[in-house]
């Protein structure tokens, strides 16, 4: 079973469940242009995004914008953009979600 099974509902619900996680450890700054690149944010959303003033208000709005934009191949972008991050926290959290979204398209065909 691959993400691509996974509906973007269940994508949204994985998202919710690591949203205090998904906060503390995504580095928004770091990552913005790569998401870019990506198709999965536009220069004014960065430009929204810089304006605040904490990091974690920004990763907060990467967050709804990665909820309202939840598709598997969004997700499975956002996951490899954290598992190729130079930090292993980072890492680990990209496996983590990737592996979650896996363990749902599991499910699908067990269940």
């Amino acid at each position: 079973p691959t993400i691509a099974t996974v509906s973007p509902r269940q994508l949204k619900t994985i998202l919710h469940d690591c949203q205090e996680e998904f906060i503390q450890v995504v580095p928004t700054n770091d990552i913005l242009h790569r998401l870019k690149r990506e198709h999965i944010i536009s220069d004014r959303e960065i430009n929204d995004m810089r304006h605040l003033p904490y990091e974690e208000d920004r990763t907060a709005s990467l967050f709804d914008i990665l909820l309202k934009r939840a598709s598997h191949d969004n997700f499975q972008v956002f996951c490899q953009v954290l598992q190729n991050h130079s930090v292993r926290v980072v890492q680990q959290f990209g496996n983590d979600l990737e592996a979650m979204a896996r363990d749902a398209a599991a499910r699908l065909h067990t269940g």
